[in-house]
Order: C-alpha cells, then sequence, then structure tokens
C-alpha cells in the first residue's frame, strides 16, 4: 500500500469487515466508524 491508489483499493474492498470489526470492539456503529476512520487516517499517514 505505498501508494493511494492501492490504498484506496484496500478499504473500498475491506471496509465493510473493517467496520464490523470495530463494531465488535466497541459494540456502538458510530464508535465503530470512528475507531475506522481515526485507525485509517493514521495508515494512511504512515503509507504515503
Amino acid at each position: 500500500m505505498a501508494d493511494r491508489a492501492g490504498f484506496t483499493d484496500y478499504v473500498e474492498e475491506h471496509s465493510d469487515r473493517l467496520l464490523r470489526t470495530a463494531y465488535l470492539l466497541t459494540r456502538d456503529w458510530a464508535r465503530a466508524e470512528d475507531l475506522l476512520q481515526t485507525a485509517l487516517a493514521g495508515i494512511y499517514d504512515r503509507a504515503t
């Protein structure tokens, strides 16, 4: 995932599964979305 397009492709392909996993951690959809967004932003900063 060393480029933006690769990162975008990864997120689009796995976003449903990632969000479900975040929900299992938080048991709250809004908090799961926040958690996933924060995690993906951190990964994006490191990947690009």
